[in-house]
Order: C-alpha cells, then structure tokens, then sequence
C-alpha cells in the first residue's frame, strides 16, 4: 500500500522557491500541484459545446449529484411543434439526499437554479441504494409538478413490510435480512441462500414490479413513499421506465440509443452490483444496502470519473475480485473519484490495495449531521475520516461539501468553535472537455453559473486546468 505525507494544500507547489511570483498569484490563480504528476495550465479554454459538468450539489448530509452533459448532445424535446430548436441538455442526476428530511429540496432547487428558474426534463436518474440520505431528495422532487423524468435505475433492492411478501411477522430467519421492531419484523430486503445471493423474487426489476408490490401493499417505510412518487409519475406520463442497474444490463448509453441519440463520445459502464445481488455484513440491513450501491464509471475521451455510492469494506473485497475475474479491474481507473459513504475509513480502503490505483482528485459529500467529532458525540460518524484524505494523497487532493481543505485531525475537533471553524459549505463543479478537466469550488450562498475562471479561483478553492490523462 502507498503511504502520502500528510500536508496543507498549499505546501506541496511546483514554484514554490518562486516567492515574488507567488505572493502576486496565490489568492487569484491555483498553483500548479507537484503530487498531481500530470500537467497543469490556467491559460486553457476549451469549446462550450464539448464541455461536459459535473457536479457535487451541497445537499446537507448525503449524496447528491448531476451530470450535465456536453450541449452537442442537446436534443428537440418536442418534434412536433414545428420548432427543431434543440433546447434540452441531457441531465444525468445520481442520488438526492437528504438527512435532515427538511433538506429534501435542495436538489431540485439547485438544478432549477442553474437553469435559470426553468425546470428540465431529468433524462436518467440514478438511485444508487434508498438510504434516506441518498433518496428522499429525489422522492420529494417526484411528488412535485416541477418535473418529468424518462428514466430512474436503481439496485433492485427494497424495503419489504413483515407478514407480506412471503415474510414472516413476529420473527427474522437467519436467511433474512430484515430488522425486528416491537417483537415484530418491521422491514425487510428478503430472504439469500447459503452463498448470500437474494431470492430473485425479491428483487425489483422494473416499473410493472414496483406496481405490482405497491398495490399489494407489500413496501415500507422510505421505499414505499418513493414506490408511491414513481408510480404516480408514470401514470401521469411523466415517468418512462423505473429500470433496476447491475453489471450487463442496458444503462445510460443503450437508454439514449433507444431514444436515437447516441452518445459518441461519452461511456456509462455499470460495475456493480452483480447480476445476482447478495447481503453483507450477516445479513446486515446497513451494510448490504450500502454494500449493493450502484457503482458506475463515466468515460468521456480521456477522462474518466468513478461513482460509487456508499460501498463499504464488506462489499469491496467482492468488487474487486468479481472485477478480476471479469478482466474489468480497469474500469476503476479514473481521474476524479466519488468518494464512497462520505469519506468513512470503510468505504475506500480495499481499493488502496492496488498499486496503480491514484485518483487526481477525490470529492465527498456530507453535512453537519456528518461533520462531528466523537470528542463532542460519541455516536459521530466522523465524515470525512482523516484516514481516507490521508490515503487520498493529502488535503490539497479531496474536495468536501462542507468542509475546508486544509489539514485536520478528529481528536483535535472538542468543541464547536474548533468544528464550524472548519466549515465551508460548497457546491462542486468539475467541468471537461474529455482532455482537459478542473475542478472549482461554488460557496452556496454565490450564484453558481457563470462558475469562476480559473484565475478568479483563489488557491484552496479548485485547480488549474489539468491534462485528463497520464502523461
């Protein structure tokens, strides 16, 4: 395993024995990173058309994020209007968050904000596994009339009501996975078999299961409040396809070419989970739910990014050996990493077991219900661990939601002034055109569009524009 020192970003600088140059350039222009090993400019502006976003919305404590792709790829929403005006980009949203509940409209009010108060259609919608803090975001923005959906993937797992389903009522086989509740099962993923893989019958395939186990009342609890926002969507015609995700089924990229817009340039490649999906942990709840994430890499010319929901140390062995066995392990290469389960030690550490694994830059999401210390709540989660910034290559390299990338350590945090000192609400964007890519820093208080250049990016709030290949 590769071992980093552990700097402040602004320490580790190609021209730092330049001192003139760089009193006169430090708080307007990113420096040029040495640990980076790739080139770096601030002169370079690429064509509009071919840019491609990406962005990690401030969504309070979960994930939330969209892809926009480049406008080449934009579409006529309505080929019988008369008007062959090709208006609507392509929106790709993954997760929603949020926890708090009463943050659940933050997506929504994001996306319609960058789109200057207009709602867009959400081409794809990815689900990567229904935790409240991944999922609620998207329910409320279904139940609204802002927009219309095409596509939503998902994992295919759901939360089941004990005594429906085949389920027992007053007690949890071992083969289940499910949590008991007042002496009652409250809820439910199903039933696996010796090698953990779930009864295929418990699996959510499509829009026609969805509806079948909803008006069997069969779903619970966040799953059946998203089950019900799905189903009223499609039969208001605003809602095409509900489609579960998995390694070999159709995803982004067929979906498109079945609407007769394909995308040349840009690849959607599902890496997990398996066509069979399995439990983790001993049929725990938690860790089989973040242990199925839908985990994706986007290739756009030379540039990759790697999404990866809330994987977990129970479910990364398997990844990476089902990927071996596959002769996929490289599509974990990327440029920038989605940093799974909000930067906990858990959720990246077996990927640090290959050698050739070194992600540019890294981003991570969370929100003051993750940003706590256990000095001050010995229940904390600790987002983002130090361990994984460690491991990441440094401050200078993993960029947070809500927090300021500078060096910390959680033992240190003990009180509330030492923790909001280090909070820095932001949204994310990392912009491309397939050979080049940055990555800047938007505080959420600021208009996010027009982003700032380079130049107007001070150093600690994004990079230069950096080749999107190994040199």
């Amino acid at each position: 395993m590769r071992t980093y020192s552990f700097r402040h970003r602004g320490l580790n600088l190609a021209f730092w024995t330049l001192p003139i140059i760089f009193i006169l350039t430090a708080f307007a222009t990113p420096p040029t990173y040495t640990t980076f090993r790739r080139t770096q400019r601030s002169d370079y502006s690429p064509e509009p058309s071919q840019l491609l976003r990406i962005w990690m919305v401030h969504v309070a404590q979960g994930d939330g994020l969209l892809i926009q792709l480049p406008s080449k790829y934009d579409y006529d929403p309505d080929l019988d209007d008369g008007d062959n005006a090709r208006t609507e980009r392509v929106d790709i949203i993954i997760d929603g968050g949020a926890n708090p509940t009463s943050e659940s409209g933050r997506m929504g009010d994001f996306i319609t904000q960058i789109y200057g108060g207009i709602s867009p259609t959400i081409e794809y919608t990815v689900i990567t596994h229904h935790d409240q803090d991944h999922v609620v975001g998207i329910t409320k923005m279904l139940n609204g009339n802002d927009f219309i959906f095409d596509t939503i993937f998902h994992n295919g797992l759901a939360s089941y009501r004990g005594g429906k389903h085949g389920l027992p009522l007053t007690n949890k086989p071992a083969n289940v996975v499910g949590e008991m509740k007042v002496g009652k099962l409250s809820r439910a993923m199903g039933s696996v078999n010796e090698s953990k893989e779930f009864d295929p019958g418990f699996l959510i395939q499509n829009l026609e299961d969805l509806k079948d186990s909803l008006n069997k009342e069969e779903l619970q609890g966040i799953y059946e409040d998203l089950a019900r926002a799905v189903a009223n969507k499609a039969d208001r015609n605003e809602l095409r396809a509900f489609q579960r995700a998995h390694y070999s089924a159709p995803f982004i990229a067929e979906r498109q070419a079945e609407r007769g817009q394909s995308l040349s340039e840009v690849q959607f490649s599902v890496l997990w989970p398996p066509v069979k999906a399995k439990s983790y942990g001993g049929n725990n709840w938690g860790e089989t739910i973040n242990g199925n994430s839908v985990t994706f890499q986007l290739v756009y010319k030379d540039f990759a990014m790697v999404f990866t929901g809330d994987h977990n140390d129970k479910s990364q062995p398997e990844l990476l050996s089902f990927l071996r066995t596959e002769q996929k392990l490289n599509w974990l290469e990327c440029d920038v990493l989605k940093v799974p389960h909000h930067g906990s030690s858990h959720g990246v550490k077996d990927f640090f077991a290959r050698e050739d694994f070194e992600p540019v830059l890294a981003i991570a999401s969370m929100g003051d219900v993750g940003f706590r210390s256990k000095q001050m709540s010995s229940g904390a989660w600790e987002h983002p661990s130090t361990d994984v910034i460690e491991w990441l290559g440094g401050p200078h390299r993993v960029y947070h939601t809500c927090v300021e990338e500078k060096a910390f350590t959680w033992s240190d945090i003990t009180t509330e002034a030492k923790r909001i000192s280090l909070i820095e609400k932001s949204h994310i964007l990392i912009e491309t055109d397939g050979t080049w890519f940055r990555l800047v820093e938007i505080p959420i208080e600021k208009t996010p569009l027009p982003p700032p250049t380079v130049t107007q990016t001070r150093r600690g709030n994004g990079t230069r524009w950096i080749k999107a290949s190994k040199d």
